[in-house]
């Protein structure tokens, strides 16, 4: 489920003329949009009354990646460790589904688009 923000390369343009470090600016762009979506994720992650690790606190942000065109992305959602997400999510023969991350995704994406903009916007002021 990517995110698109139109008018991100010519941001990233005009940093890079000034100077600016653009790969540390887009990192830290990415971290924090990611952030507005992984914490709706870990808000509607099961979680028991067991006191222990839960699927809810297992919910990371990957380090900036590259795809094949180069577009760079992080990956939002349970640690690998926590491969029994996936029946949660998409539910399976025995189990109904039980979704969190998408409705966690769709509930932060529009925040996590404004707070790119905003440290991108932020390092181009100053």
């Amino acid at each position: 489920m990517p995110i698109e923000l139109s008018g991100m390369n010519e941001m990233l343009q005009k940093l890079e003329k000034m100077g600016k470090n653009v790969d540390k600016v887009k990192a830290k762009a990415l971290k924090a949009g990611a952030e507005k979506i992984r914490k709706p994720i870990a808000d509607l992650a099961p979680r028991s009354a067991i006191p222990h690790e839960h699927m809810a606190d297992s919910i990371i942000i990957s380090e900036v990646k590259k795809d094949s065109d180069g577009s760079e992305f992080v990956e939002v959602g349970p640690e690998k460790s926590k491969f029994y997400a996936k029946f949660q999510e998409f539910g399976t023969v025995k189990q109904k589904a039980k979704p969190f991350t998408e409705p966690g995704y769709l509930q932060g994406k529009k925040e996590a688009l404004s707070t790119i903009a905003e440290v991108v916007k932020g390092a181009i002021e100053g």
